[in-house]
């Protein structure tokens, strides 16, 4: 129920958005199968900008999240023009390219390969990478104490609070 009020009156909660976003996904068990959560992540404000929560880790998972982030920026009064710091799965160029050919988003794409630095990768964007990870530790320990979700609808609604919780308490 407070879930529910809450995304019903979110436009009242600010979400900053600059001129990068970190994008990646975790996986999370309900009810005896897998789900992935997409989140993008304001590097700046340290704020949850959106998040998708998917049974599937696809393409579709990060042109969902990434049209929230476009539709954000308008929102804002902005273009959907921004840098996408994330890892090299190809769901996200995929995305980019997706929404780029329907006039959605202009979205500068780097990837970074893990959280740590390699001799031969530049290491400019490895601490956003870092900051959304350490967004999702967050989240982790948080379902590692609440053990298991009864439901996807469960799972989806943690996730939303869990977002709430760190992007305005």
């Amino acid at each position: 129920a407070l879930a529910s009020f809450i995304e019903d009156n979110e436009e009242v909660l600010p979400i900053p958005v600059g001129d990068k976003v970190c994008e990646d996904e975790t996986y999370l068990k309900y009810h005896g199968k897998w789900g992935y959560l997409f989140r993008a992540f304001n590097p700046v404000s340290r704020a949850i900008v959106a998040e998708h929560f998917s049974v599937h880790r696809d393409t579709m998972g990060a042109i969902i999240l990434n049209k929230k982030v476009a539709d954000l920026y308008l929102k804002n009064c902005r273009d959907p023009e921004f840098t996408l710091v994330s890892d090299r799965a190809p769901i996200y160029p995929a995305a980019i390219s997706y929404l780029y050919d329907r006039k959605k988003a202009i979205i500068r794409h780097e990837a970074v390969k893990g959280i740590f630095d390699e001799d031969n990768e530049k290491s400019e964007y490895r601490s956003e990478k870092q900051m959304i990870e350490r967004s999702f530790e967050s989240l982790k320990s948080a379902v590692k104490r609440r053990r298991k979700f009864g439901s996807l609808k469960g799972a989806k609604t943690f996730c939303y609070l869990h977002k709430i919780y760190y992007n305005h308490l």
